[in-house]
């Protein structure tokens, strides 16, 4: 499973759901599964490892 840096910053996600980008910080939970983004447009909890294995997550 993908892990997150620990560096603070912004992040450009593309959403897998309604398809466009957004700059984010990461969200940071309990668990390795509540690190993600939540997207502006339609509101989805996309998660950090999910966002990583497909290539939608760049690190600004």
């Amino acid at each position: 499973m993908a892990q997150p840096p620990k560096a603070d910053g912004p992040y450009e996600v593309l959403c897998p759901h309604c398809n466009k980008r957004f700059e984010a910080q990461l969200l940071s939970g309990e668990s390795d599964r509540h690190q993600g983004f939540k997207c502006p447009h339609c509101r989805l909890f996309i998660a950090y490892a999910r966002a990583e294995e497909q290539d939608r997550v760049e690190r600004q």
